[in-house]
């Protein structure tokens, strides 16, 4: 089963539609809207803190050091 981790620090409700149309056909079901507690986003540490919700979820952290465009070799 597939689960998302939606968030919005300022409008908490604005994944609420669509969660209910999903869930009503099925999907979404385990998915949660939920502060994902980045260790420290402002310096590109996108690591999870204890007790993130993530880590429930089976999320695994973002190393930001291997995205974008790389020199070819």
């Amino acid at each position: 089963m597939v689960s998302n981790l939606y968030y919005h620090p300022t409008n908490p409700g604005w994944i609420d539609e669509h969660l209910q149309k999903m869930r009503s056909v099925g999907k979404e079901q385990a998915s949660l809207f939920a502060d994902p507690m980045f260790e420290n986003p402002s310096v590109g540490d996108f690591g999870f803190q204890a007790g993130s919700p993530a880590i429930e979820l089976g999320i695994e952290a973002l190393d930001v050091s291997k995205m974008g465009l790389q020199d070819k070799l």
